[in-house]
């Protein structure tokens, strides 16, 4: 009985040795096979974003050649008038992309073009670089358009900037004979109607109200945020869909947003939007 005991034990201890070792096998089966599915994955990785730098771009515009009639951008520039240039109502040259000067003063058939004409009062209270929150890169919240500013005689009496394309044109109005509105626009795209107003005493008079001793830098702020709210309406119309319970084309209140329907502000915090949303970016329509 001893001796039959005995050889059952030893059994019992050689099937714990047997699964001990099953288990161990198995746990470094997982283990490779999770180096060798990280290993795979960072091949995969390395070789797409290879691909991408390498990959010529798709929509890049021959200027050896350009098209008289094709518009690669969909700005209402020809590609052939981004590559050359065009020349404007007064007769000035507004160059294109074989120029080679910085982007702000030509043209380019493969990203987006938009001449503005500003009106300024007198004195103006329009602060320096008033289309920062259009012109900046959508990465950064803006439309990332290039914008070239210019006066009213470089463009016809209808704003066009070539026999098919329109700038569009921000007015400032000094008028404060009532606090609202502070900005109007007529919504759709630069060769829709043109009416666009900016009422720059109005929005300090309105800041100075709810805040006494409100910065410069809020009011230059408020001006800059309503200027882009303004064109937004002209180069889409963004936000690219109406709702009648923000007055049409706007997002909420409180949104925090270029396009929310006003500015809110609590107390004398002002919650000024100065970024554009993806439907915004997405939506744009120069033409």
């Amino acid at each position: 009985m001893e001796k039959k005991a005995s050889m059952n034990s030893w059994m019992v201890q050689e099937n714990k040795n047997f699964e001990r070792k099953e288990v161990i096998q198995m746990e470094k089966r997982e283990i490779l096979w999770s180096w060798v599915h990280i290993i795979l994955t960072v091949v995969v990785v390395v070789g797409l974003n290879l691909l991408l730098i390498q990959a010529p771009a798709m929509a890049a515009v021959d200027c050896n050649n350009p098209s008289t009639e094709a518009d690669a951008d969909l700005d209402g520039f020809t590609d052939a008038q981004e590559c050359i240039g065009i020349t404007l109502y007064n007769g000035s040259l507004f160059l294109g992309k074989d120029s080679g000067v910085n982007r702000a003063d030509r043209l380019d058939p493969d990203t987006k073009d938009l001449f503005v004409i500003l009106v300024y009062a007198s004195p103006t209270k329009i602060p320096a670089n008033p289309l920062e929150y259009v012109s900046a890169p959508q990465s950064q919240g803006g439309l990332g358009i290039a914008l070239h500013v210019i006066v009213p005689e470089q463009a016809d009496t209808n704003r066009l900037v070539t026999s098919t394309q329109k700038a569009v044109r921000v007015t400032e109005s000094l008028d404060d004979s009532t606090t609202t509105p502070l900005g109007v626009t007529s919504c759709g795209t630069p060769n829709g109607l043109d009416l666009a107003t900016v009422y720059t005493q109005r929005i300090i008079n309105h800041v100075t109200s709810v805040n006494p001793s409100a910065s410069q830098t809020l009011k230059d702020t408020y001006i800059k945020h309503t200027i882009a709210h303004e064109v937004g309406h002209m180069v889409g119309p963004l936000a690219p869909t109406y709702n009648a319970n923000y007055g049409g084309y706007h997002y909420k209140t409180g949104t925090n947003v270029i396009l929310d329907q006003s500015v809110k502000y609590k107390g004398t915090t002002f919650y000024i939007g100065t970024t554009y949303t993806s439907a915004d970016k997405s939506g744009i329509k120069l033409k």
